[in-house]
């Protein structure tokens, strides 16, 4: 044949469309099988090379062994232990680090890293090549415990030292917010007191494990390394507690003193008097009657020091007597605890403890009437001896035996008087006080006399006053005659001065009596 024919021939026989076909499946199979064997050697190669190396992703404690050969991870490890060391972590920055050189601390790391590369080799898998392989080793541990114990017996995290302070713990308790205004629980301290025997266990262990670090801070990984409080915030006696001190310290007793002047036992006073006790709330009764003590005090102004012009144009100081302000300390004390014992409303308190404003605070104000013994003229908060009238009041000067009654700041009238007999129980008292009375008529007794008597004026409660007294020699009066012919403490009068003396003053008006 021609090979023109030939050609044409093989031509039609290679593009044609079943001969098309059968090539591509040809090339197709060649290429699959290449692949098959790449991944077959590709897999075979990766079980060959693990066969004989760590997985991938695998540390054993801290170190990084992954692809490592069984003698390379051996190596590492027991260079690992050569200085081997235990680091302790504790509360509030305590630290310990145990030496391995320092207890005798040996470990078999050959055999133990041995067993886990068996362990891990006992079934490959290639999913173990994208999981975490991270392993632990259980070496042979030996060391000597009496060294261990002297190492924590005399660490600073055990025993303490200047700079680093042993806290005992604090149980948790009810008590008093300052902030807050009520009672609330005080979470407990844990402190950072080791259990030396349950801390000696665990250190020891750590060591057994040939674990480098332990983080004793962790409560839940070590619940009982450290001594712990008693009592803590969830208990639910405090919570009771807390509730019940509530019930009575939640409010505020006021008193409107003077105007514009108001005193308070507030809930933060009233708790300083609060014991709890076998469920039940105790007021401390003396020290309630303590804070009242003070605070009648604070505006006390009886018997203290006043200057006043003397008859003379001169500044005299005086003290005592009964002039000024003074409040009922029992009826004030009274007052007190009637109304901390006063039920209050739990809902008026709950909402004092929301909200703590002052609209809530109102709600639990227990408003009193101060109680008073002695009034004065006037309150003056910058100084308090400035409560008399200064224009208005009078004078005894019993050194000169001369009464002067003033006005406007002058003296309106002045009259001789015969003052008390200079003998034990006559004398007549000095002092600053206040007219208490005024009566036409009287009838003065003592231990040996009943003296009717006229145009009465009383200066003091135990019985001295200005009053008529006819029988005295007026006409022969002099400055010393009280020495021979003094009454029994009252400043006699004549009938004329009396009368006037009676007419001048008035209730509560200022009384000076001097020597």
């Amino acid at each position: 044949f021609p090979y023109t024919t030939l050609f044409r021939s093989q031509k039609n026989s290679i593009t044609g469309n079943n001969g098309t076909s059968g090539l591509g499946r040809k090339i197709a199979a060649i290429a699959i099988g290449v692949v098959v064997v790449l991944v077959l050697a590709i897999v075979i190669g990766i079980r060959v090379y693990y066969n004989g190396h760590w997985y991938s992703n695998t540390k054993i404690g801290d170190k990084d062994v992954s692809g490592m050969t069984l003698s390379e991870a051996t190596k590492t490890m027991k260079e690992v232990y050569s200085s081997y060391e235990l680091q302790i972590k504790g509360r509030n920055d305590g630290s310990l680090t145990i030496n391995g050189d320092d207890i005798d601390y040996n470990v078999d790391v050959e055999t133990a890293v041995k067993k886990a590369y068996e362990k891990q080799h006992s079934k490959f898998s290639f999913s173990k090549l994208f999981k975490n392989n991270d392993t632990k080793i259980e070496p042979k541990v030996s060391f000597d415990e009496n060294k261990v114990d002297s190492i924590l017996k005399s660490a600073s995290i055990v025993k303490g030292d200047s700079n680093y302070k042993i806290v005992a713990p604090v149980d948790a308790k009810a008590a008093y917010s300052k902030k807050k205004n009520c009672y609330q629980v005080v979470k407990e301290n844990p402190g950072n007191t080791l259990d030396n025997d349950n801390f000696s266990e665990e250190v020891k262990k750590a060591l057994d494990n040939g674990e480098t670090s332990m983080d004793i801070s962790d409560s839940e990984k070590y619940p009982d390394v450290y001594v712990k409080p008693e009592i803590t915030s969830d208990d639910k006696e405090i919570k009771k507690e807390v509730n019940a001190c509530n019930a009575v310290a939640l409010r505020w007793v006021t008193w409107t003193i003077h105007k514009g002047v108001q005193e308070s036992a507030t809930p933060e006073d009233i708790s300083k008097w609060i014991t709890y006790n076998n469920g039940k709330v105790v007021l401390d009764n003396q020290a309630m009657r303590d804070w009242m003590e003070k605070l009648c005090l604070k505006y006390k102004t009886l018997g203290g020091t006043r200057k006043f012009k003397s008859h003379t144009g001169k500044m005299i100081k005086l003290s005592g007597g009964d002039y000024g302000w003074q409040l009922d300390y029992e009826k004030m004390c009274a007052q007190l605890k009637d109304s901390i014992n006063k039920k209050m409303s739990k809902k008026l308190q709950r909402a004092y403890i929301k909200n703590n404003d002052e609209e809530s605070q109102k709600a639990v104000t227990v408003t009193n009437k101060p109680e008073w013994l002695g009034t004065a003229y006037r309150y003056d908060p910058e100084n308090k001896m400035n409560d008399w009238n200064k224009n208005s009041y009078i004078e005894a000067d019993l050194g000169a035996q001369m009464v002067y009654v003033f006005k406007n700041g002058k003296i309106i009238y002045s009259c001789p008087t015969i003052s008390g007999k200079p003998v034990p129980g006559r004398k007549t008292t000095t002092g600053m006080f206040f007219i208490k009375d005024h009566a036409r008529h009287r009838v003065l007794r003592g231990d040996n006399y009943a003296t009717p008597v006229a145009n009465w004026v009383r200066i003091t409660w135990t019985g001295t006053g200005f009053h008529q007294a006819e029988w005295q020699p007026w006409g022969s009066w002099s400055p010393s005659l009280y020495k021979v012919r003094g009454s029994h403490g009252c400043l006699n009068l004549s009938p004329s001065s009396a009368a006037s003396i009676y007419e001048l003053t008035s209730y509560k008006q200022m009384v000076f009596m001097h020597y």
